[in-house]
């Protein structure tokens, strides 16, 4: 007997993205995988850059309009979609001017963790003008 099998799209950010040398693929895993499983099979395709970006990251779990389940929790069911998120620089409410010297489109993707200690994430695209 064959499990039944479906497509978890996955998206990475960041030094996910670069572990993975993709922005987004799909993964099949069984039905009713959790995110064990996927950390499991992106280890396996990926190796040893994508199993320490796993060991800090976060999964945000069905993104979109309603914002998702940010969490760490590797039991947690994986669902159809699934962010790859690793911490990233900052952190703070703050508002902070940085130079790059960027000029282009910039992908974002912006974690909040307010003091009930809940999460909200966001992302999308910016676009940085030439000086």
């Amino acid at each position: 007997m064959v499990d039944q099998v479906t497509g978890i799209e996955v998206r990475y950010f960041a030094a996910a993205a670069d572990a993975a040398g993709r922005e987004k693929e799909t993964v099949d895993l069984a039905v009713g995988s959790d995110l064990a499983a996927l950390r499991a099979a992106l280890i396996e395709r990926h190796g040893a850059d994508m199993e320490r970006v796993l060991s800090v990251a976060a999964y945000l779990v069905e993104p979109g309009a309603g914002g998702g389940e940010l969490t760490r929790d590797l039991t947690y069911p994986a669902g159809a979609k699934v962010d790859v998120l690793p911490p990233f620089a900052g952190g703070s409410a703050q508002r902070h001017q940085v130079s790059y010297g960027v000029t282009g489109t910039v992908r974002l993707c912006l974690v909040a963790r307010n003091t009930r200690s809940t999460f909200s994430a966001t992302s999308g695209v910016m676009s940085l003008p030439s000086r």
